[in-house]
């Protein structure tokens, strides 16, 4: 689960929300409540929301089949 702060001047930022909300559990918070310590309430109904499936990584075969395609190319 991932409790975040709101920057709106990050311009990653739509889309990290996103895949957040796609493939986990995510609530934002302002920049006062931060301040604030004032969350507990998101933060409680971040915790109690059914966990995802789990992420698939697949990272690393993709990795692999593209340095094979570019050495094998030579």
């Amino acid at each position: 689960p991932v409790l975040y702060a709101r920057r709106d001047d990050w311009p990653e930022q739509p889309y990290l929300v996103a895949w957040l909300e796609q493939v986990g559990r995510c609530q934002g918070l302002d920049a006062a409540q931060l301040t604030r310590g004032d969350f507990d309430a998101e933060l409680r109904s971040l915790l109690l929301r059914e966990k995802p499936a789990p992420i698939e990584p697949t990272g690393n075969l993709q990795a692999a089949e593209y340095l094979f395609e570019l050495l094998t190319a030579v």
